[in-house]
This record gives C-alpha cells, sequence and structure tokens, in this order.
C-alpha cells in the first residue's frame, strides 16, 4: 500500500535551513570549567531576535543582568514638604450652607465678581446714553439688575403701577428701587410660618413663579433673584405697605443675609392707605467682594442707564403710564424723570 506524502509547507522548509548558529549555549564566564554540558542551558534563538554570533557564546544573559539591576534599585521615597500638615477628613470633606455656596462659588450665581474693562452703553453727565469703554463688575450689576427687573415685573401683574423710583447714593453706598401697584401681601405663611416679605427676600428657593403651568411673562423662574442681592450686601431692607390688610412691613437683613432682624408690623395710616401699595428695597453692597472701594463713576453710569432699559420696556405695557425717576446723588444731587 503506497502511502502519499504531503508537500512540505514553507515553516517546514525553514526549519530544516536552520544552522547551528541558531542554538546557542550560554555559560558563566567565571565558572566555565566547573559546568558541564548538561549543567548548561540549551536555547533556541527566536527567528525575531537577533542571532548571536559565535564569538558572543559563553556571554552573560543581558536579561539577567536588567532583572538583577531593577531588583537592586532602592525605592525613591518622596521628600517630606515641612510646614504642611495632613489634612483630617472633616478639612478635606465639607458641606456648605446655600448661603455659604453662593458666597464662595458667586460666579455660579451672580457671574464674575472680578472688574472687567470692555465697551458698553451708559447715561453720561449730559444725560445722554452714549457709548463708551468703561471698567465695571458683572456680579454687581446682576444683583441690582435683580431688583429692578423684580420692580418692573410688577407692571406685567398690575397694569394700574405707574411709579417706578430709582436711587444711587454713590456716597452713602446705598441703592434704593421702589414700585407702587399691587404690593406683598402682608400675612404670617401658614406653611412657613413667616410673613410673606421675610420669606420672599430671606429665604432661598422661594418665590411665585414655580407653577410651569401658567405662561411666564415675567422675570425669575428658580427662587434666587433678589435673595442674591440680599446675600452680597452688608444690609438690605425690606418696606412694603398692603393697603388690603391695612399694614405696613419694615425689615433689616444684615451681613450677607446672616443676621435677619425681627420683622416690624403696623397699621397704616390713613395717608398711608390712601397712598396705596408699593414695594421699596434699599441695599448696600458688600463692595469688598465685589474688589470695589466706591461706586464708582463708570459704575453709577451703567447702572442709571440699566434703568432707562426698564423704563422703555415698560412704555408700552396696558395701564396707566409709568414715571420713572432715576436719582443719582453725589456731589450734586440729580433727578431724572422717565416717562413711560
Amino acid at each position: 500500500m503506497e502511502t502519499q506524502s504531503s508537500p512540505m509547507t514553507e515553516d517546514d522548509l525553514s526549519h530544516c535551513n536552520q544552522d547551528d548558529s541558531d542554538f546557542e549555549i550560554e555559560n558563566d564566564n567565571t565558572n566555565v570549567n566547573s559546568k558541564t554540558t548538561k549543567d548548561a542551558q540549551v536555547k533556541r534563538g527566536s527567528s525575531k531576535s537577533k542571532k548571536t554570533s559565535s564569538k558572543n557564546k559563553g556571554t552573560i544573559d543581558t536579561n539577567i543582568l536588567a532583572e538583577r539591576s531593577i531588583n537592586e534599585v532602592e525605592p525613591i521615597i518622596p521628600p517630606v514638604t515641612k510646614g504642611r500638615s495632613k489634612k483630617t477628613v472633616e478639612q478635606t470633606y465639607q458641606k456648605k450652607s446655600q448661603v455659604e455656596h453662593i458666597l464662595i462659588r458667586p460666579d455660579t450665581y451672580i457671574g464674575s465678581v472680578e472688574q472687567i474693562e470692555q465697551p458698553m452703553y451708559v447715561l453720561d453727565h449730559d444725560d445722554e446714553i452714549v457709548e463708551k469703554n468703561i471698567k465695571y463688575t458683572p456680579g454687581l450689576y446682576k444683583i441690582y439688575d435683580e431688583i429692578l427687573v423684580n420692580a418692573a415685573d410688577n407692571k406685567q401683574r398690575d397694569p394700574e403701577m405707574n411709579k417706578l423710583d430709582i436711587e444711587i447714593n454713590a456716597e452713602s453706598n446705598i441703592i434704593s428701587v421702589m414700585n407702587n401697584g399691587k404690593g406683598i401681601p402682608i400675612v404670617i405663611h401658614k406653611e412657613h410660618k413667616c410673613y410673606v416679605p421675610t420669606l420672599i427676600f430671606g429665604h432661598l428657593l422661594t418665590g411665585s413663579n414655580f407653577d410651569d403651568e401658567e405662561k411666564k411673562t415675567t422675570g425669575g423662574r428658580n427662587g434666587y433673584g433678589a435673595k442674591l442681592a440680599n446675600i452680597f450686601s452688608t444690609e438690605f431692607t425690606v418696606e412694603c405697605v398692603d393697603s388690603t390688610e391695612g399694614k405696613k412691613f419694615h425689615q433689616v437683613f444684615k451681613q450677607n443675609m446672616h443676621v435677619a432682624g425681627k420683622p416690624k408690623v403696623k397699621k397704616c395710616s390713613a395717608a398711608e392707605k390712601k397712598r396705596g401699595d408699593y414695594v421699596k428695597i434699599s441695599f448696600s453692597p458688600d463692595l469688598k467682594r465685589f474688589k470695589m472701594g466706591s461706586l464708582d463713576e463708570d459704575t453709577v453710569a451703567l447702572l442709571s442707564k440699566r434703568a432707562y432699559d426698564i423704563a422703555g420696556s415698560m412704555a408700552n405695557k396696558p395701564g396707566k403710564k409709568t414715571s420713572s425717576d432715576i436719582k443719582q446723588e453725589e456731589a450734586e444731587c440729580e433727578k431724572l424723570p422717565i416717562i413711560s
């Protein structure tokens, strides 16, 4: 019976063609005479590695030397930094209150508290709106705008609103915004056990814009708003009249809303009741937190121009025409009437 042999592959041919140089006997030079052939390590060379010539036979295995040198390296110990104590678990993992978080991360809520320089439209000394290069702090502009927009929004709620007064006193560092029209009810909130004005201006995440079923036509929806102006002020005063209840409310917050004075509520006089509802917010910005020494000329010019913007936005609202006054109290007292 004949047996058919299979044809040789290229791999078989390569194995047959290998010569003796593919085999190495590695001996230790220092003990050549003491080692027998049986003790020698026979190693077949890899086709990927370089072939060792006969001159290099009997040399020390470089892989073994490399392994020895790695094992003999002493571990590197990082130097101890002097004057730096190790943090405790409590120092590493911290929990902040909402107010503390707003103060240490202001950019999340009001934008930058660093002064910037850029072209902006402002109200100049000639009562004209001009574009000029100014320095201002976006965070301060934001808290002012929160109060201003709140006042203007009341025109949406009550078309009978016809007065908006803005006063900027750079010398005493006090900004006041007052609007009339339907005011805030001066009653105790049954759920939160405090007066409604206290809840609105002194408690975070509160407001009247949380009903998503209603169409939004006013600013604010997250419950921060005016509270941010309170938090970034050294003093923040709420004053309002509720002619329906016949009550007048007054409360002062201090030290970035950390200290809440006791609300003062009294009966309105006949004259106050006749004048009707109003809300007035006065606040002293915490200038140190805005890297400022005072309400400078550029800042006052920018805030005044923003008041003109708000007056313009109210011009075509239904109801009574709104008289808006901007009062700048610096070296000279200046009153700028706006009829919208």
